[in-house]
C-alpha cells in the first residue's frame, strides 16, 4: 500500500521537516521545489513544462485518434501518386469568398457603425434594438464591405433580436475597435484556423483588466460561433475556448514516427515531381515537424535565415515573404541537432544545391511548390 501524501510530505523533508520555512503538505512542498530547483547552477528544465506545473498553462488529454496510434502505429496505403493533384483537393473551401469581399477594411466604416448606436441629439424616442438593427441593416447595404465588417455588422444584427440597447452598446465598446484592428491589414477569407487563433490570444493578451479580458473573450467566442455558421471563418481547435478563455493552454497531440516516415517514403513515389522538387518537399516537411516551423514559416524561410554551422540555427524572421504572428514567434531554432543522421543528409543536399542556382538569397522552398502548394 503506497504512503499518505502527509507521510510522503514528511519523508522527503527529512531533517528540515520542523522548520517553519518549509511547505506543510506534498503539493505545495512540489510546487515549492519547481521555484527552488529552477535557481540551481547547472539545471536545465523545460520553461514549458515548468509553467504547466504552476498552472499558468494548461493542458488536456492526448486526442483519442492520436492515443489509438501509441497501441496501433499502422499506416494506410496511399493509392494516388500525384502532388499536384493532392494540393490541389488540399485547397481552402473558404478561398472562394475573397471575390466577394473587399480585401481590407475601410477606413470611414468605423465612423458610421459608431452611429448606429447613437440617437442624433434633437430625437425625443428612446433608442430600442428594433432602431439599431434597422440602423445597421442599411450600413450593410450602403456599400461593398469587407469580410471582417460584414462579420461585425451581421454579428450585432443577430444579437439585436435578443438584446436590449443598452447590452448592445456594451458589446459595442468592448468588441468593435478591437475586431477591426484585427483585419485592419489582413483578409479574412484567406486566414487559416492556426494563424486565427494566434491573432485571437495576441488581441487577449494585449488587454490588461482581467474582468475585461473576459469579457471580450466571451463576445469574441459567440463572435467566432457565428461567423463559422455563417461559413465565413474556418473553425478552431475545440479546445481553445475552453471554461476560461483568458488562460494559456496547450494543445496536446501528435504525428508520431511511423506516419512520418510513411509520408517521407510517399514523397519518394509522387510521379510529377523531379528529384529537386521530392528533395525540397521533404526539406520542408523535416523543418516543420523536427523544428516545430508553422506552415507560414516555412512558407518565408530564406536561405539566408539558416546559419552555417555545426548546429545550422534558424532565424525566424520577417521579410518579403511574410510577417511573424506574434513577438513571441520571432526565434531561433537549432536545425542539425534535431535530425536524424540520414534525414541531415537530405537537407543539407537541398541547401546546397539552392545555393548553386541562386546568387541571390533565395526563398528555401521551390518556386513550383511555393505557389502551388505552400502559396
Amino acid at each position: 500500500m503506497p504512503p499518505s501524501e502527509k507521510k510522503l510530505c514528511h519523508f522527503l523533508k527529512g531533517e528540515e521537516k520542523q522548520s517553519k520555512n518549509f511547505p506543510n503538505t506534498l503539493k505545495s512542498f512540489c510546487q515549492a521545489a519547481i521555484y527552488t530547483t529552477e535557481h540551481f547552477d547547472n539545471v536545465e528544465l523545460s520553461q514549458a513544462l515548468v509553467e504547466y506545473r504552476i498552472g499558468k498553462i494548461k493542458s488536456y488529454s492526448i486526442a483519442s485518434d492520436n492515443l489509438a496510434r501509441v497501441s496501433q502505429p499502422t499506416v494506410n496505403v496511399l493509392n494516388h501518386f500525384e502532388f499536384y493533384v493532392t494540393a490541389t483537393n488540399a485547397s481552402r473551401p473558404q478561398s472562394n469568398l475573397a471575390a466577394a469581399f473587399k480585401p481590407v477594411c475601410d477606413q470611414h466604416f468605423f465612423t458610421k457603425f459608431k452611429a448606429c448606436f447613437y440617437q442624433d441629439k434633437t430625437q425625443t424616442k428612446k433608442l430600442t434594438s428594433n432602431t439599431i438593427r434597422f440602423e445597421l441593416n442599411t450600413l450593410l447595404t450602403q456599400h461593398k464591405w469587407s469580410l471582417g465588417e460584414i462579420i461585425l455588422l451581421k454579428w450585432f444584427i443577430h444579437k439585436s433580436h435578443s438584446c436590449a440597447s443598452s447590452t448592445l452598446k456594451q458589446y459595442h465598446a468592448s468588441l468593435t475597435r478591437r475586431w477591426l484592428h484585427l483585419g485592419q491589414d489582413r483578409d479574412f477569407s484567406q486566414i487559416d484556423a492556426e494563424s486565427l487563433e494566434h491573432i485571437y490570444e495576441t488581441t487577449i493578451d494585449k488587454i490588461e483588466k482581467k474582468h475585461s479580458q473576459e469579457y471580450f473573450a466571451k463576445r469574441l467566442k459567440d463572435l467566432h460561433s457565428f461567423s463559422v455558421f455563417k461559413g465565413y471563418l474556418p473553425e478552431i481547435s475545440v479546445h481553445y475556448f475552453h471554461q476560461d478563455i483568458t488562460q494559456r493552454h496547450t494543445r496536446a497531440g501528435f504525428i508520431d514516427e511511423a506516419l512520418f516516415s510513411a509520408l517521407l517514403n510517399h514523397v519518394d513515389q509522387l510521379s510529377d515531381l523531379n528529384n529537386d522538387e521530392k528533395g525540397c518537399l521533404k526539406s520542408l516537411c523535416l523543418i516543420s515537424y523536427r523544428c516545430g516551423l508553422r506552415l507560414s514559416e516555412l512558407m518565408k524561410l530564406q536561405l539566408k535565415n539558416i546559419e552555417l554551422s555545426d548546429i545550422g540555427w534558424i532565424n525566424i524572421r520577417d521579410n518579403k515573404y511574410g510577417s511573424n504572428k506574434t513577438a513571441s514567434s520571432l526565434r531561433k531554432v537549432p536545425l542539425y541537432p534535431l535530425l536524424l543522421e540520414h534525414e541531415t543528409d537530405i537537407i543539407k543536399q537541398h541547401l546546397s544545391q539552392k545555393k548553386l542556382l541562386n546568387k541571390a538569397p533565395a526563398s528555401l522552398n521551390a518556386d513550383q511548390l511555393r505557389s502551388k502548394y505552400l502559396g
